[in-house]
């Protein structure tokens, strides 16, 4: 519960700051891509998904879809695509180093 709760102070805060401080997280690729990896390791989704390579493909599957199905602007050589997968990545990356050297 307490995992579900950060989560949604995470994807909340965004949302919070753009409204108060007049911040502007609009195009932030490699925010999505970190928002996406947090929320795919949260209770709501099933235990044997939350394994890294089935969470990179669900992850994947639903970027490339909003992006050729979803999105106004269509596909546009990829770069909103790869900068979400690249923020997934580092997100991924960060939390494996972290448990490492714990």
């Amino acid at each position: 519960m307490t995992r579900l709760l950060v989560v949604l102070m995470l994807l909340a805060a965004p949302c919070v700051a753009q409204r108060e401080y007049g911040v502007n997280f609009a195009g932030s690729e490699y925010l999505g891509g970190a928002a996406g990896n947090l929320l795919l390791r949260t209770p709501i989704v099933s235990k044997g998904w939350r394994k890294p390579l089935p969470r990179l493909f669900v992850y994947t599957s639903i970027s490339l879809f909003y992006e050729t199905v979803l999105d106004n602007n269509g596909w546009q050589h990829g770069k909103d695509f790869w900068e979400r997968e690249a923020g997934y990545l580092i997100t991924e990356t960060v939390i494996a180093l972290i448990r490492r050297k714990l």
